[in-house]
């Protein structure tokens, strides 16, 4: 209730209690001095969940592993006591220091406080939407409130003399000494040293000002002294020049007057030669005024014969179109006379093609009367026992060939049934394929000299004695994507890039290709001799199981045999296990009673286990797993495997059922064939009874189409007449046409004489114009010149 009294009292109404100068008896050699930090709670900050730490007296620097979170504590504390997220030179939100899935995040700092029995404790909870809440010992306050409770206690996160983040070591590193000396007094000086520090920087930087003024002063009076020493001199000058001045206006004046007399002499005798020339230009002008005249009446003319030579431009115009038009009516004359020749041929070939086909007529309806007369005497009980024998052996031919579909139409189900099953096969194993395409793309973005290597590998793998294996980012498949991380964690990038010799001459002959030859950079290692089932874990998995363990790092992934033996022995892939977020829980046992376990994994965290060879005490690393790169696609060789044997079994089933579907299409075929014959047979017999029908509607229809014919028939005499009449009628026109046309060019011709004439009229016209007016021009210029 005392401490409530004392923050309501506070001056400003911030909350927090004023300083006190008494200290509490059981605080006074404790060794904290106030401001002091005494404890830290963490909660969902950074990589913390929850944690809870209490600090020692002297606490003046955080040191440890990568990976244990001392940024974690350093961010904390700056951000707990008001500070910025710039100071830290890390993330520029709040939000960014909130654990990745949650909502929020607070920071709790107690602070040592002689004064009272309680400390100082601030709590500062941030949320994801970048905002932040703020509690003194419990109590909601303000960042204004916090902020003056650091200062008075002298804490500066902002000062990196006194707070230095390892991100701002090279800004520490960069300051000048005189920053240095600053940031010291503010650090580690009483309230009022830096204040003082800076009044007296001040002063001194005044007194520095008033001595330069002094000097200033000084050297401007000496010059001055100097200037007036010169001006005496400088004014005997001017008076003298003043004198001289005064004679030299009396000078001017009389100039003045004598330049007068002279110019009044020039004057006079240039108007009286003005006068002369006057009379001279009036002369001019009167020989002008008849030239002038007969210019006008030559211009004129020549305008009128322009104009007449225009007109007969236009006429002769018209008349070439008039001409031009009488052509085309000739041209449309000729064609109507090619049009009725062309009518007339066409009906002689008529009448010739009708003739033929009157005789063709005559000629099958003579056939068609004789073969009746030979079928008068044909037996008609013969023909229909025939007909009954034959509809029999068809009804049997079509239960035969009905069974025969029904079973080729089940068989074409079947292969098409296996046709779909291979083609969905073929889709899972180009996909597969696709994924080992990406990963090589993956090898090339990540290091193009390996990538080069490998392709010349794959062209000439035949010139080692045993297998070189490609790179493990190719040949190296992870069963379960979510799994790459673990095993890209695990094994380097220059192991995953490296290529896996079985043989030692192997090696050098690659060496020797690729690296000398080709100049690529690339890494290659020799698999060990000893096969991979000689490396077994020291325990089966079961004796793990307890700690959250389920497997080892060697079942997450397939690949060669040589290159397991690599990673057995280089990585033992096979010790380290692998188990869920339960291993988390069980760590300390795991320390405790697994000391074989140096490293391990979770889903997302990679466990390292160290004893210090001084104290023998166990301590561990966890490091947050990054997203693969390398085995982002897996291929699952067994799948492809199981596919491609699907895809042959598949394949033999095919061709099975095809030869019983050609079988059975060889036997349709032969019963096609049957039943074709005995329909033809058919055919013939009904034929035959239904012939003597069918002759008399033939010789009946022919006999029509004989006299329709004839109907048809054209008079040639006729149309021949027709057409000479026609011919006369168009060879008038043409006639006509053409004198018409003669008199056009008559006419065309006489007025291009007369456009002639005209034009060599107009031309004389225009050359007396010219003349005259360069007459005119000449008499011109020189009254101008006169003038």
């Amino acid at each position: 209730m005392s401490q409530n009294k004392r923050f309501a009292s506070h001056e400003g109404g911030s909350g927090l209690p004023e300083k006190s100068k008494l200290i509490v008896p059981e605080k006074r050699d404790c060794g904290f001095v106030e401001g002091s930090i005494v404890r830290i709670k963490l909660s969902k900050f950074l990589t913390y969940d929850s944690i809870e730490f209490k600090t020692g007296p002297y606490l003046n620097v955080i040191i440890g592993p990568n990976g244990t979170g001392k940024s974690a504590i350093v961010c904390a504390i700056c951000l707990g006591l008001a500070g910025k997220t710039n100071t830290l030179g890390r993330a520029s939100e709040l939000k960014d220091f909130i654990k990745y899935g949650a909502e929020k995040a607070s920071v709790e700092i107690e602070l040592f406080n002689p004064h009272d029995a309680r400390n100082y404790v601030i709590r500062r909870e941030i949320t994801s939407s970048n905002s932040s809440h703020w509690w003194f010992n419990g109590q909601a306050t303000t960042l204004k409130a916090i902020e003056e409770l650091v200062s008075r206690l002298k804490i500066q996160v902002g000062n990196l003399c006194q707070f230095l983040p390892q991100e701002k070591v090279a800004d520490f590193a960069r300051m000048s000494q005189q920053e240095l000396l600053e940031n010291t007094e503010k650090s580690v000086g009483r309230t009022d040293l830096f204040e003082s520090h800076r009044l007296l920087k001040t002063a001194r930087q005044t007194a520095r000002h008033l001595e330069q003024d002094v000097t200033k002063l000084h050297t401007n009076l000496d010059q001055e002294k100097q200037k007036n020493a010169r001006l005496e001199q400088e004014v005997k000058s001017y008076k003298d020049r003043k004198s001289f001045l005064e004679k030299v206006a009396v000078l001017k004046m009389k100039k003045s007057w004598l330049e007068y007399g002279t110019l009044r002499s020039l004057y006079d005798r240039a108007r009286a030669e003005r006068d002369k020339q006057q009379e001279v230009v009036k002369e001019e002008l009167k020989k002008l005024a008849p030239l002038e005249t007969k210019h006008r009446t030559l211009k004129g003319r020549r305008d009128e014969w322009e104009q007449t030579t225009r007109d007969m431009a236009q006429r002769i115009q018209a008349k070439a179109r008039d001409l031009k038009e009488q052509s085309n009516l000739m041209i449309t004359a000729n064609d109507k006379i090619v049009e009725a020749k062309s009518d007339y041929d066409s009906k002689v070939k008529e009448e010739e093609s009708r003739e033929k086909r009157l005789m063709d007529l005559r000629e099958q309806l003579r056939a068609l009367e004789n073969t009746l007369a030979n079928l008068e005497t044909s037996d008609v009980d013969a023909v229909a026992r025939r007909l009954e024998t034959v509809d029999n052996d068809l009804r049997n031919v079509s239960k035969q060939m009905t069974s025969v579909q029904s079973e080729g139409e089940s068989l074409s189900r079947e292969i098409s049934n296996i046709k779909a099953e291979i083609r969905d096969c073929e889709a899972q194993v180009r996909k597969i394929q696709d994924a080992s395409n990406r990963r090589l793309e993956t090898l090339k973005s990540l290091h193009a000299h390996t990538h080069q290597a490998v392709l010349w590998l794959r062209a000439n793998k035949d010139i080692f004695k045993h297998t070189v294996h490609e790179p493990m980012i190719v040949s190296l498949n992870v069963t379960n994507p979510t799994d790459a991380k673990l095993v890209e964690a695990h094994v380097s990038f220059n192991d995953l890039r490296s290529f896996v010799c079985e043989d030692a001459d192997d090696l050098d002959l690659f060496m020797r290709k690729v690296k000398n030859e080709m100049k690529l950079r690339v890494n290659i290692v020799r698999a060990p001799p000893e096969p991979a089932v000689t490396y077994q874990p020291r325990h089966p998995i079961s004796y793990y199981r307890k700690y959250g363990f389920d497997r080892y790092l060697q079942s997450l992934f397939t690949c060669p045999e040589a290159v397991m033996r690599f990673l057995c022995l280089q990585y033992k892939v096979h010790l380290i296990p692998v188990g869920s977020s339960l291993v988390q829980t069980n760590l300390q046992r795991i320390l405790k009673e697994c000391p074989e376990l140096t490293h391990f994994y979770t889903p997302d965290v990679q466990y390292t286990i160290k004893q210090s060879k001084y104290s023998k005490n166990m301590s561990s690393r966890n490091t947050a797993l990054k997203e693969p790169r390398a085995l982002v696609d897996s291929i699952n060789l067994e799948r492809e495997q199981e596919l491609s044997t699907t895809i042959k079994a598949a394949a033999q089933q095919q061709k099975l059922k095809e030869d019983e579907y050609r079988l059975l299409q060889r036997k349709s075929e032969q019963l096609t064939l049957e039943m074709n014959r005995l329909r033809e047979e058919k055919r013939n017999v009904m034929k035959q009874k239904d012939e003597r029908k069918s002759l008399r509607n033939q010789i009946t229809t022919k006999e029509q189409r004989i006299q329709q014919i004839m109907r048809e028939g054209i008079d040639l005499a006729t149309e021949k007449l027709k057409l000479d009449q026609q011919l006369k009628r168009i060879v008038d026109e043409k006639m006509k046409y053409l004198r018409r046309m003669r008199s056009i060019t008559l006419d065309c011709m006489n007025l291009g004489k007369e456009r002639v004439e005209k034009s060599l009229q107009l031309m004389a016209c225009v050359r007396d114009c010219c003349r005259l007016e360069t007459q005119l021009h000449n008499t011109s210029h020189r009254c101008e010149a006169v003038k």
